[in-house]
């Protein structure tokens, strides 16, 4: 498990990344940028996930990520990622 954080001048967490892996699994990819520095720090954060990854043995990974961010998903482009399944959660009331 490894991780990375963006602050802000103030000191203050304004993003993190991680990495998590298990021995026969992909490695899981977990990015999180509060909402009023969307479009600031995902890409140092994707950068500096991505240069680690290289780095791995493994070429599978696996990124959970919300699919109506366009920030997200044009860098996941960039570094020639491909969505391979969407998730969609629903409400049912009785």
């Amino acid at each position: 498990f490894e991780s990375w954080a963006v602050a802000a001048k103030t000191g203050k967490l304004v993003g993190v990344a991680s990495i998590w892996g298990e021995w026969g699994q992909p490695y899981r990819v977990r990015l999180r940028v509060l909402p009023t520095w969307t479009g600031k720090a995902e890409r140092p954060l994707l950068l500096k996930t991505m240069e680690r990854l290289r780095q791995l043995t493994s070429n599978r990974i696996y990124i959970d990520h919300p699919d109506d961010n366009p920030v997200m998903n044009d860098l996941l482009r960039t570094a020639q990622f491909r969505p391979r399944r969407t998730l969609t959660h629903m409400k049912f009331t009785l």
